[in-house]
């Protein structure tokens, strides 16, 4: 089901952060919450955890999270990565670890298997069960903080910046498995981040946060390709996009706006006009 979040607004300290915002987030899709560092994005993806926003709901599966009774209800179905994901760390091996995220929420099956597959998932092995996480590269521990939300297998995959401290090599790797957890395990996937390079990249659906408001929205070709409006939010226009604008702005041609440089190519290949005497 889809989650969706209505009028919602928080204020720290009085001070406001969120003002009304409103967003439903289609089940089984990937869809991005896109602003720059202060916007009010993780902020916005805490309340998944907290639960305590000064006005409006956040129902899942059409129960309010937003008060401790919604919330217990389906915590077990939230798997919640956090900036700062180092909050997550509770015991010394990484064994130990998930385990402790299995208990926790009280997961019944095998739970060995579980842990396994869970690593791979992450791009680690079964050798790394009685490594100790604080002997661990950055990227380890990332994908660790990872395999903690995703090892008790919840339904909805909340992901605050889930790509920073990965190699390249690393974020092509978690990109497929988004796309796995998406396609064929059916989860239901919210991204937060100012990478619109990654935006483009793994969205279905991107929202725009500036300032604490959902300024545009859409599918992710029909926003990325407002470069004012990217620039306005402290944001920058994935390559092939802009690429793609000069083009169509001033050449007597048009091609389309695609998120694999392949297809890209095709397209430019197709635009040029051919030589019928050759």
């Amino acid at each position: 089901m889809e989650i969706k979040v209505e009028h919602l607004s928080y204020k720290k300290n009085q001070n406001p952060i969120l003002f009304d915002v409103n967003m439903k987030i289609s089940s089984s899709m990937i869809t991005t919450l896109l602003g720059s560092s202060g916007s009010g994005k993780s902020t916005f993806l805490t309340l998944f955890q907290s639960g305590c926003p000064t006005n409006g709901s956040i129902y899942i599966e059409n129960i309010d999270i937003c008060n401790k009774e919604g919330l217990s209800t389906v915590k077990n179905k939230i798997g919640y990565l956090p900036f700062h994901y180092e909050s997550l760390f509770v015991k010394k091996t990484v064994g130990e670890q998930l385990l402790f995220y299995l208990h926790m929420h009280s997961y019944q099956q095998d739970m060995m298997k579980q842990i396994i597959d869970t690593l791979s998932l992450v791009n680690l092995n079964q050798t790394y069960f009685t490594k100790k996480i604080s002997e661990l590269s950055n990227s380890e521990r990332k994908r660790i903080a990872l395999a903690s939300i995703l090892v008790y297998d919840p339904t909805y995959i909340i992901l605050d910046e889930p790509m920073q401290d990965l190699h390249t090599c690393e974020i092509k790797a978690l990109e497929k498995q988004l796309f796995f957890l998406k396609n064929i395990k059916h989860k239901t996937i919210l991204v937060g981040t100012k990478d619109a390079e990654l935006a483009l990249r793994i969205s279905d659906y991107i929202y725009i946060i500036n300032q604490g408001k959902i300024i545009e929205h859409g599918d992710k070709i029909s926003v990325l390709k407002k470069e004012k409006l990217l620039c306005s939010c402290h944001l920058k226009t994935p390559k092939m996009i802009h690429f793609s604008n000069i083009v169509n702005q001033n050449v007597n041609t048009k091609i389309g706006y695609h998120c694999d440089i392949n297809d890209l190519i095709k397209d430019i290949y197709r635009a040029i006009p051919k030589d019928k005497n050759v």
